[in-house]
């Protein structure tokens, strides 16, 4: 179950159906209910969202705490 790149809002969508329709989900469902299976399924999609996109955000500090 292959998930695709990107960081739009339909691509992020997109992936948590996927994940929806793969028998993960299903065994996660049965095991630990629904509400932690949906949680699971966003939580992967929206980090191959972040995978996926490597621009913006904060700076990284140096070891003497600068920008």
């Amino acid at each position: 179950m292959p998930l695709r790149k990107g960081r739009s809002q339909s691509t992020i969508s997109e992936n948590i159906s996927e994940f929806h329709k793969g028998g993960t989900y299903e065994r996660t469902k049965r095991k630990f209910g629904k509400k932690t299976a949906n949680r699971q399924a966003v939580a992967a999609a929206m980090s191959q969202a972040r995978r996926s996109g490597k621009r913006g955000g904060m700076p990284k500090k140096d070891r003497f705490g600068y920008y």
